[in-house]
């Protein structure tokens, strides 16, 4: 559930103005704390590009705008150089 501030989040480039997916205040702490409990993860252990495309499904679903996807990794699909 997103933060009450998240509401009335705007940004300077018009993007969408509720991102029901944005978490704070003890919403977040919470969800790092879940995250937590998993133990130590490691960035090779984590299904970065999976999540990603769940993400973008979610999105889409809510009638949400996709975002624009990019990435610094050479060995990724949404390289950027």
């Amino acid at each position: 559930m997103a933060g009450p501030r998240a509401q009335s989040f705007k940004t300077s480039r018009n993007l969408d103005p509720f991102d029901p997916y944005l978490l704070e205040g003890s919403e977040a702490i919470t969800a790092v704390a879940r995250a937590k409990s998993h133990g130590l993860l490691y960035f090779h252990d984590i299904p970065h590009i999976q999540s990603l495309f769940a993400n973008q499904q979610l999105r889409i679903e809510n009638n949400l705008k996709p975002h624009i996807v990019g990435s610094i990794r050479h060995t990724w699909p949404f390289n950027r150089p």
